[in-house]
């Protein structure tokens, strides 16, 4: 190792046992929470109460365009929830957009939903189009 290189951090994971998970925070010490069943079991130790959160595994959406490198991830979301937070504490699902997260309730899911229905019909559209300035070639 170089004087250049930096040291990396991975961050301790909280026990869990007997579906509850054991998590030291900076603030309140030992905080011990029911697991959900959907829960994936990770927890990171060592952060601050509020920002417990309990996380199912990822779903992605997912499109192989036929290039080397294999299948693209377009989307990726999970239920999530921080039963600490402030501001709030249920369920939620969680979207990564590439550069975008967002946190949606069920209104806020429903809505991404329509729109992604809505672009689809978009893209059908525009391949149709394509397709017509490529002289038919489907």
């Amino acid at each position: 190792m170089s004087d250049d290189d930096e040291t990396l951090y991975v961050a301790p994971m909280a026990p869990v046992s007997n579906g509850r998970a054991s998590i030291h925070t900076r603030d309140h010490g030992l905080v011990v929470v029911d697991e959900p069943a959907w829960c994936n079991g990770k927890h990171t130790d060592g952060g601050f109460r509020e920002d417990i959160q309990h996380q199912a595994w990822d779903s992605y959406m997912v499109f192989d365009a036929g290039h080397d490198d294999g299948p693209a991830e377009i989307l990726t979301s999970y239920l999530m929830q921080r039963p600490f937070s402030p501001t709030s504490p249920e369920p939620h699902i969680g979207f990564d957009m590439g550069d975008q997260f967002a946190e949606l309730d069920p209104a806020g899911v429903d809505r991404l939903a329509a729109a992604l229905v809505e672009h689809a019909a978009v893209l059908r559209a525009a391949a149709r189009r394509l397709a017509e300035l490529r002289g038919g070639d489907q």
